[in-house]
């Protein structure tokens, strides 16, 4: 338990410095998934990254998008889930991006708008690179995957962009 403490105290870092996930938003998490939790990782995969939540563009309209990862206690267990968050008028609309068994070693992380992908679940002969008009988010998977996330064409779309 003491080996955790430092990395619990760096993830709190992280999310001050990133100022506080707004309330309206966190209203929607609360009816949506009662009792639910930030997720947590271990180890710490470094700056720019973060277990819990970020604050994105991904529309390009000059005001912030979240991406919450979270673990949802259900009647079944766990569940930890990625949904974004884009701004609408007043309101946010929530997305949901993935979901999977509860793990410590998934991260967010922010990924620039002009940065090239490369789409691994393109069809053969089909277009393998794709360049981020706005901010998205990629979603790690350990050392195992990554999936990134952007806004294009009106709507969210992810494709895995590592292994």
């Amino acid at each position: 338990m003491i080996a955790r403490i430092p990395i619990g105290l760096l993830a709190l870092a992280v999310l001050a410095k990133q100022g506080s996930l707004p309330p309206e938003i966190r209203r929607v998490l609360d009816h949506r998934f009662p009792h639910w939790t930030f997720s947590t990782v271990t180890p710490d995969y470094g700056p720019g990254t973060s277990p819990a939540w970020l604050a994105v563009d991904f529309d390009g309209d000059g005001r912030m998008d979240y991406v919450v990862q979270l673990v949802a206690r259900q009647s079944g267990g766990a569940v930890q889930r990625v949904v974004a968050f884009l701004r609408r008028r007043a309101d946010y609309t929530m997305v949901a991006l993935d979901s999977f068994p509860p793990t410590t070693t998934n991260y967010l992380q922010r990924v620039p708008r002009g940065t090239v992908r490369m789409d691994l679940d393109a069809p053969a002969g089909g277009v393998r690179t794709f360049r981020l008009a706005h901010d998205g988010v990629e979603i790690a998977y350990g050392d195992q995957a990554a999936k990134t996330c952007w806004y294009a064409a009106s709507a969210l779309r992810c494709v895995l962009t590592g292994d």
